[in-house]
């Protein structure tokens, strides 16, 4: 399928990921370590498929960051993928505290803390 947006490759890949949500990019990251050609392609206009944030009517969604809490801690499954992946001197984890999800219902304004769910 072609549209004026595509922009065609050539050259050769060992692997071609298709999404760049934190499976694709870790996928490809892994498979790049390894010493593979890798090309990860993308869509949307930024990586992160649900752990990126959009905005609408003038708010700021965060679709999962939620998910993340304490897993970017030594033991967590980021912090993890990040360490096997070499890349620990290069991101900077920063504190999380008290994320809130505020619900709207009638009027009715409720603020839930966001843990692991029961």
């Amino acid at each position: 399928m072609t549209n004026s947006k595509s922009i065609p490759f050539d050259e050769e890949y060992d692997v071609v990921v298709i999404g760049a949500g934190l499976g694709g990019l870790s996928c490809g990251a892994a498979l790049a370590k390894q010493g593979k050609k890798v090309k990860v392609l993308e869509k949307h206009a930024v990586p992160g498929g649900y752990c990126s944030s959009f905005r609408r009517k003038g708010f700021i969604f965060d679709s999962s960051i939620h998910f993340l809490m304490g897993e970017c801690e030594a033991g967590g499954w980021v912090y993890e993928a990040v360490k096997e992946l070499d890349l620990l001197d290069e991101i900077k984890f920063l504190p999380f505290k008290n994320p809130q999800r505020k619900v709207e219902i009638n009027s009715l304004h409720t603020g839930e803390h966001l843990g692991h769910a029961s």
